[in-house]
């Protein structure tokens, strides 16, 4: 059975459809939930489905579009966890460390609000890594150039 909630709010008696969009690097995976009855505003407010339990799509409320035929629709449109890379500057200096180990740095310092127990150890070790004012984002793209091989996303756990 698939649970959609919003803001903490159960919505499945409410929700007739979702459809998930999911990208890699740099991207934002989007999701949009079509629900009847729904009268509030949920911008930036966090939307999560979930099947048989397991989060499929998380993320945050970023638009809603209401259409009357009959029947009064609602289309939620999210976009994942990723907008908050999009949104936090990083200031950091690193030196003669790991990749992963700058990546789990940032991560738990710019957006403590996400885990890194899925983070991989790399092997590589760079030394100089800087970040002057640039967006979370950013930084993390430019640490993914001295991983070619590697990829990362965000998921909804």
């Amino acid at each position: 059975m698939w649970n959609v909630e919003i803001n903490g709010i159960q919505q499945s008696d409410k929700a007739i459809s979702a459809a998930a969009v999911n990208q890699l690097d740099r991207q934002n995976n989007t999701f949009k939930v079509s629900c009847k009855g729904i009268n509030e505003t949920y911008h930036f407010l966090e939307c999560n489905i979930s099947i048989d339990g397991k989060d499929v799509a998380s993320g945050i409320v970023i638009d809603y579009k209401v259409k009357e035929r009959g029947i009064k629709r609602t289309v939620v449109s999210c976009t994942d966890h990723y907008y908050i890379f999009q949104h936090r500057i990083v200031i950091e200096r690193y030196e003669n460390m790991k990749a992963s180990d700058i990546l789990i740095h940032l991560i738990t310092k710019y957006a403590p609000e996400f885990t890194t127990t899925c983070v991989g150890e790399t092997a590589s070790i760079i030394e100089l890594f800087e970040c002057d004012y640039m967006l979370l984002s950013e930084a993390v793209t430019k640490l993914m150039a001295y991983l070619p091989d590697h990829h990362y996303y965000i998921d909804a756990n």
